[in-house]
């Protein structure tokens, strides 16, 4: 009765049942499998990523601590002050030139308004001479306008 079934084919042999079942568990490991490599190439992905973005983190903070810590150094201070002085003493030099030119200059215009100041005077002087002068002048010429009358008078005051 077996014997019938399984040559209908409703029943199917005990070989045949092995291949089947070997058959679908090779199915479902090879699956799995591909699943698992589909999953690891997924995780590998994720990880990645995530540790290039934590790379960046760490290597960001790790510069700025280094950064920070070597611009806090004696050594960082020292060399920046010599490029800062480096750099300054040409200008230095330069201003300390045009302050004693400014200096020179000041000078000359304090001389040059002495000798404005001595002209000044020397001028309202000459006019007060030149005043007296007129004035003398004025005085000979109307002497000599009445000298016209023949008195001739000395400077004693004798006629």
């Amino acid at each position: 009765m077996i014997g019938q079934l399984v040559r209908d084919g409703t029943i199917v042999s005990l070989k045949d049942f092995w291949s089947f079942e070997s058959s679908f568990y090779q199915s479902i490991i090879t699956i799995l499998i591909a699943l698992i490599g589909v999953l690891g190439v997924a995780a590998y992905l994720v990880v990645k990523h995530s540790s290039e973005d934590t790379a960046r983190n760490i290597a960001r903070s790790t510069m700025r601590d280094e950064i920070s810590r070597e611009l806090r150094t004696q050594d960082f201070h020292e060399k920046v002050s010599k490029n800062i002085k480096d750099c300054l003493e040409p200008v230095e030099i330069d201003l300390e030139d045009k302050f004693s030119n400014i200096g020179t200059l000041a000078d000359s215009v304090e001389g040059l308004i002495q000798k404005v100041t001595d002209l000044t005077e020397e001028n309202v002087e000459l006019k007060k001479s030149l005043r007296h002068v007129v004035a003398r002048l004025a005085v000979l010429d109307r002497e000599e306008e009445s000298g016209g009358e023949l008195h001739l008078k000395m400077e004693d005051g004798e006629e």
